[in-house]
């Protein structure tokens, strides 16, 4: 009995022709760009279409243009997970946040500490005022009396008192 081997055949009923090709790769990538960024694809599906876009324009290897992430474990390692992108945006946000209220708790501490300075130097110059003004008054006190005495004794030794 003889083996018969299987003939295959593909025939590509409406795919088009090779520029119609190109345009539905080129769509296709940038709806996996978006996919990508809510996990409905991923790397090495991306790279299957880069894969044939490239051979659909006529280059026979598209290792010369794309890296396989299947064969690159660090690229793997590169491709970051879209929850973690978001979470890691929600944390800067957070971090940016919180230095900015630091930043205006800061603000308001030396202004407060501004102003509980500017307070003591009014307080000392007005108590330095009260003390000059005690002294001028004394002063003034002490210059009537020895006036008023002297005006005493002087209409004493007149009137002969």
């Amino acid at each position: 009995m003889k083996k018969r081997k299987d003939l295959s055949i593909s025939v590509g009923l409406g795919s088009g022709n090779k520029d119609q090709q190109l345009m539905h790769l080129n769509t296709i990538l940038t709806l996996q760009e978006k996919a990508l960024q809510v996990g409905l694809t991923n790397k090495n599906k991306i790279y299957n279409s880069l894969a044939k876009l490239t051979q659909n324009a006529g280059f026979k290897n598209p290792d010369e243009f794309w890296v396989d992430p299947s064969n690159n474990p660090q690229a793997a390692q590169k491709m970051p997970n879209p929850q973690e992108q978001l979470i890691q945006g929600q944390l800067q946000i957070e971090r940016e946040k919180n230095q900015g209220d630091m930043a205006i708790a800061q603000a308001k501490a030396q202004a407060n500490l501004e102003q509980e300075r500017a307070r003591s130097e009014n307080d000392v110059t007005i108590e330095r005022e009260k003390i000059a003004s005690q002294a001028e008054l004394e002063r003034f006190k002490a210059q009537l009396r020895a006036e008023t005495d002297l005006a005493i004794a002087q209409l004493k030794a007149q009137y002969g008192g």
